[in-house]
């Protein structure tokens, strides 16, 4: 995984795993029906934005928060999901909560005037653990923040 340092911290750009680190495969939601059967039915699950394959390079995979939170572990073996402390440790570093987002998002991939996505991407490539689709399971970074996912 290609590693960037940001203050003391040491992150990953995009997580794009189809396993969990035990090998295990996570299913993947091939629609946006499979997605939200798979965030009612509470069972992980990965897909690529917009539910296109060739979005996979530029994004990544996006995760729901059962394929982040299960024990199985999301992250490859030596990187964890970070928790609370260390969001806030980068939101500081970065200069806080109110700046720290449009700092670390691309310069490029943004529709114009699009404010509303000013949040924090996969470290300077375009948003990636972050996905909208209406009644599904979100990983969201409201969620990491309120955990300590190992």
């Amino acid at each position: 995984m290609e590693e960037i340092k940001i203050g003391d911290q040491i992150w990953s750009k995009n997580l794009n795993v189809d396993t969990f680190r035990n090998g295990d495969p996570i299913p993947h939601a091939e629609t946006e029906e499979q997605w939200v059967k798979a965030g009612e039915n509470g069972t992980p699950a990965w897909c690529y934005y917009d539910n296109d394959p060739a979005n996979g390079e530029t994004y990544g995979k996006l995760y729901n928060w059962y394929a982040v939170t299960d024990p199985r572990g999301l992250a490859p073996e030596g990187w964890h999901v970070p928790g609370n402390d260390e969001w806030t440790t980068l939101t500081d570093y970065l200069g806080g909560e109110e700046v720290a987002g449009t700092k670390m998002k691309s310069t490029s991939g943004w529709e114009e005037n699009h404010e509303a996505h000013e949040v924090l991407s996969a470290l300077h490539e375009l948003l990636a653990s972050y996905i909208e689709m209406e009644h599904a399971a979100k990983t969201t970074i409201e969620n990491i923040e309120n955990s300590d996912i190992t």
